[in-house]
């Protein structure tokens, strides 16, 4: 049976520096590495996982956790993710669909003795609170993507800034009476905030019955309605809720994109294939995906996972259908 040894005898190498290699340790110079490479290839080397564990503390392994994302747009970051982290050598557990604080640390415990070597956040409906006074240290290095969080790095998607894009998109076409459908949790303080930008700079007064937060769509919309305050274009989060408002508006006899203007803060397949078809701005997932693998690959081979700071993406104009521009 092939040992380190005989792959260190044939490269001519110290163990530390093929654990280094194989532990993907970039602090190895190139001649170096191709030759254990080939010295693993030629001997066949498969080494003991749990062993090289203990020996390197690194598992290859991270821990993912989701929440508020549906099934469809699970499954497509669930394949983008998996994708970029094989090319990284690792593999990935997962967890869904965390609800409160107790069972935040309850899957982070779960991850730590699994060895992950670190945990991704990934969602926007994680509530900030649930991380106050949380103890990091006692978990694998934290990374999050779609949630800022402080003391916790990685890469969020400005929903404050795109919703402050969107509703300028409205008012060019002429929209001034704008409601909004905002979110619970961190995502809807970020929406209101960036309608509450948006208003300021174009001097319009705030009228919070133009703002509606319901856990149901159809729901909001008539709790709208009857609040007898015109609108003539209303801001949802995704394009779930986008045709959730689409059918409500017509069950109450108002046309889209006619008489009200539908936009998405997050449009995907689901709104374009719809009719009308959803206006929105697209999130960047897949280039953030991959940003988020090679700064998870950069902090865990230059051990620094423990800053922090947040890259900002933000979303991309797509125009389709349920806008329409309204004439001076």
């Amino acid at each position: 049976m092939t040992t380190i040894s005989d792959v260190c005898k044939l490269a001519n190498v110290s163990k530390a520096t093929v654990s280094r290699v194989l532990s993907g340790n970039r602090r190895v110079k190139d001649d170096t590495r191709e030759a254990v490479m080939r010295a693993v290839e030629q001997l066949n080397y498969r080494p003991n996982q749990l062993a090289q564990t203990l020996a390197t503390k690194v598992s290859f392994t991270v821990g993912v956790l989701t929440h508020g994302l549906n099934d469809l747009q699970l499954g497509r970051t669930v394949r983008q993710l998996e994708r970029e982290l094989t090319r990284q050598g690792r593999c990935f557990i997962m967890a869904n669909h965390v609800q409160n604080r107790e069972m935040l640390e309850e899957k982070l415990s779960f991850f730590a003795t699994k060895h992950c070597d670190a945990v991704l956040l990934v969602g926007r409906q994680f509530d900030s609170d649930w991380f106050e006074g949380l103890n990091l240290d006692q978990y694998p290095p934290l990374l999050t993507m779609n949630l800022a969080i402080p003391d916790i790095q990685g890469l969020n998607y400005d929903q404050a800034t795109t919703t402050e894009m969107a509703c300028n998109y409205l008012y060019s076409h002429g929209h001034t009476q704008i409601a909004m459908l905002s979110e619970a949790g961190i995502s809807g303080m970020h929406m209101q905030e960036g309608y509450r930008r948006a208003l300021e700079n174009r001097s319009l007064p705030y009228n919070k019955q133009l703002l509606v937060r319901h856990g149901d769509s159809a729901g909001a919309i008539g709790m709208l309605i009857n609040r007898y305050i015109p609108f003539t274009a209303v801001l949802v989060a995704d394009d779930h809720q986008a045709i959730e408002v689409i059918r409500t508006l017509e069950q109450y006899n108002i046309k889209v994109p006619q008489e009200v203007s539908v936009l998405s803060l997050n449009t995907d397949n689901e709104g374009a294939f719809y009719s009308p078809s959803v206006t929105g701005f697209e999130i960047p997932e897949e280039e953030m995906l991959v940003s988020l693998a090679s700064l998870l690959d950069d902090k865990m081979s230059q051990n620094q996972l423990n800053e922090t700071g947040h890259q900002e993406f933000f979303g991309k104009l797509i125009i389709r259908e349920s806008v329409r521009t309204i004439s001076a």
